[in-house]
């Protein structure tokens, strides 16, 4: 069975923000680079949204990626102690996050937009 052109692509799409991402938080780039990790949270989301729908046209894929970061960035707001105990690991951090700021939804709806415009450049097809 071969995969999809597309979903390749987007796998693609996902290790490299991811590593983007991880690279963007070592001590080193944190001296150059302003923080823009929200922004690559929905870029991710962005890749994975699209991975599951390959034929959604880019603006679909935005704003489920987009919805998807809101609502992981609104859990922040809920406290149980089985939530917070998945939060208080390296891995749950990252992709939970914690502590709900009002600014991280407009780092996602750039990012959302920013991977949208991408993806449309990219694959003009899909417009």
């Amino acid at each position: 069975m071969i995969m999809n052109p597309n979903r390749f692509f987007y796998c693609f799409w996902i290790a490299i923000t991811i590593l983007i991402g991880l690279l963007s938080r070592t001590k080193l780039a944190l001296s150059y680079l302003p923080d823009f990790g929200d922004m690559l949270y929905a870029i991710m989301f962005y890749g994975i949204v699209a991975f599951l729908f390959p034929k959604a046209k880019p603006i679909q894929i935005g704003l489920g990626a987009i919805l998807c970061c809101f609502l992981i960035e609104c859990s922040q707001l809920y406290d149980a102690n089985w939530f917070n105990a998945i939060r208080n690991n390296r891995l749950g951090r990252l992709i939970l996050g914690y502590g709900f700021q009002w600014m991280d939804l407009v780092h996602y709806t750039i990012g959302g937009v920013l991977a949208m415009l991408l993806d449309a450049m990219i694959h003009k097809d899909k417009v």
